[in-house]
């Protein structure tokens, strides 16, 4: 099962959990990232762990979240990024959250679709903050959470954020209004995907 959402830049793409099917995947996808992304992300120089992979495809679905997106139209190709949430305790109220989106994909809205993933799930799973590091050069990302209620700290060289999760019914409160419209439908479709999975399982 997976969600078909359209981001920003107007293609469309599956999100759907990620399960141990998704091992090889991950791998196959891990070498679409360049030395550069690498850093970004992961603050870190050459090749990724391949067990940090493995660890996400065990990912339980409730303290820690991941989920991975595909191209519709290229069903086969290796995944075009990751979203994850992780909180040590199902009694924790926060959690640490981080986005990857391969090379290619980079700046068409998959990253802001994650986020927004990350925040509306928290919010089901009864999480208040989202905590994540940044690297300096995401000013503008900055600013936008900043406009949505972050807390931004510099530590070290690095943003340290925490991010305040609304329910639903306070959506509106948001100033962007495509935001508050995005979210809503977001919600709406996570809602009738869990309905969906509980049904067929």
């Amino acid at each position: 099962m997976a969600l078909t959402l359209q981001i920003s830049s107007g293609k469309q793409v599956m999100l759907r959990p990620i399960g141990p099917e998704d091992v090889d995947r991950l791998r196959a996808a891990k070498d679409l990232l360049s030395p550069e992304s690498i850093h970004t992300r992961f603050f870190q120089s050459g090749q990724l762990n391949v067990d940090a992979l493995e660890k996400v495809a065990q990912a339980d679905q409730h303290l820690h979240i991941a989920w991975g997106a595909l191209d519709p139209k290229v069903p086969d190709f290796p995944g075009l990024g990751v979203a994850r949430m992780i909180r040590q305790s199902s009694a924790s109220t926060s959690a640490e959250v981080a986005v990857t989106v391969i090379d290619e994909w980079q700046g068409k809205g998959l990253g802001k679709l994650f986020f927004m993933l990350l925040y509306v799930l928290a919010g089901m799973e009864g999480i208040q903050e989202l905590e994540m590091i940044l690297l300096v050069d995401n000013q503008r990302f900055i600013s936008k959470l900043e406009s949505i209620g972050a807390r931004v700290t510099m530590s070290h060289g690095e943003y340290e954020v925490i991010l305040p999760v609304l329910p639903p019914d306070a959506y509106d409160t948001f100033p962007n209004a495509d935001l508050v419209a995005s979210l809503k439908h977001l919600h709406q479709e996570l809602i009738r995907f869990k309905q969906k999975k509980a049904a067929n399982s």
